[in-house]
C-alpha cells in the first residue's frame, strides 16, 4: 500500500466499487464542505471578521508560512485528481470527463504555480488558514474526480448545457487570469506604496472582478459535468470569495473615499 493509499484508508467508502455507496459518500463529503463554507460565508458577511491573509493579514492566528507556500499547497488538488484517475474503475475516461479534469488541473497549475510565483512579496499566511485551504482543495478534488472517473462521467460534449458551461468556464478562467494580471501589474507599475484603484475590464463595474470571474468559472464547470460535487464546489466558491469581494469593495471605499467610482459594485455588475 502506498503512502497516499494509507492516508486515504479512512475514505475507503469513497473508492468502493459499489457505485451507490461511493456516490453517497461523495455527496456526504460535498454536503459537509458546503455546510462549513456556508457558515464561514455568513460569519464573514455579517460579522467584522476577515480571513487573515493578503491585505487582511493580522497577528494572533498562530505561526505563519510564506505566502507562496500557501499557494503551492493548493496544488494538493492535482494529487487528488491524479490519484482518482489512476484508480479509475472503467479503465478509460470518457472524452468529456478527460477534458473537464484536464481543465480542472489547468486551473490549479495556474493558481498554485503561475499566479503564486507572479505575486510580488505575498504576505505570510497563518498555518491554520493554509491547512484549511489546502485540505478543502484536496477533499473537494477527490469528490469531483471520483464522480468524473467512475460515478458520473460526462457522457456527451454535444449537449447544450455542456457547450454553454464550457463557454462560461473559459470566460471565467481567462477573465480570472486577466484581472489577476491587472492587479499584479498595478502593484508593480509604480514605486508608490499602498493600494491603488484597479481599472480595466470588469474592474470598471465591480471591485471583485477576479472573484466574479472565478465564480462564473466553477458554475460553468458544474454545468458541463452535472456532478453534485461540482455544484457543491461552485456554491463553496461563492461562499468563500463572495464575502471577500464585499470586503475589498468596502476597503477601497474607505481608502479612496470620493475618488473611488461611485457606480462600481462589489461583485456582480450593476447588481451587488
Amino acid at each position: 500500500m502506498t503512502a497516499v493509499e494509507t492516508l486515504l484508508q479512512p475514505l475507503s467508502h469513497l473508492f468502493s466499487s459499489n457505485a451507490p455507496e461511493a456516490l453517497a459518500y461523495v455527496r456526504a463529503i460535498s454536503f459537509a464542505l458546503c455546510c462549513g463554507l456556508l457558515l464561514a460565508g455568513v460569519l464573514l458577511t455579517f460579522l467584522p471578521i476577515r480571513t487573515p491573509y493578503g491585505r487582511y493579514a493580522s497577528k494572533g492566528w498562530g505561526p505563519t508560512v510564506p505566502g507562496i507556500v500557501d499557494w503551492v499547497m493548493h496544488g494538493s488538488a492535482l494529487l487528488a485528481v491524479n490519484f482518482c484517475v489512476n484508480r479509475n474503475d472503467f479503465g478509460e475516461l470518457t472524452n468529456g470527463s478527460a477534458l473537464m479534469l484536464t481543465l480542472y488541473c489547468v486551473h490549479y497549475v495556474y493558481r498554485s504555480f503561475v499566479f503564486g510565483f507572479s505575486v510580488k512579496s505575498p504576505k505570510p499566511v497563518p498555518v491554520l488558514v493554509m491547512m484549511l485551504g489546502s485540505g478543502f482543495c484536496f477533499f473537494n478534488s477527490l469528490c469531483i474526480a471520483r464522480e468524473l472517473t467512475f460515478l458520473s462521467p460526462v457522457a456527451t460534449m454535444l449537449s447544450v448545457h455542456f457547450v454553454v458551461g464550457l463557454c462560461l468556464f473559459l470566460f471565467g478562467f481567462l477573465g480570472n487570469a486577466y484581472h489577476d494580471h491587472l492587479l499584479i501589474a498595478l502593484r508593480t507599475s509604480s514605486h508608490e506604496e499602498g493600494y491603488k484603484i484597479p481599472h480595466g475590464g470588469l474592474f470598471e463595474y465591480v471591485s471583485g472582478a477576479n472573484f466574479f470571474c472565478e465564480i462564473c468559472e466553477w458554475i460553468g464547470f458544474a454545468l458541463c459535468t452535472g456532478c453534485a460535487s461540482a455544484w457543491a464546489f461552485a456554491f463553496c466558491t461563492a461562499c468563500n470569495i463572495g464575502p471577500r469581494a464585499l470586503h475589498h469593495h468596502e476597503s477601497y471605499r474607505e481608502m479612496f473615499g470620493a475618488k473611488y467610482p461611485a457606480k462600481r459594485r462589489a461583485l456582480i455588475p450593476f447588481v451587488l
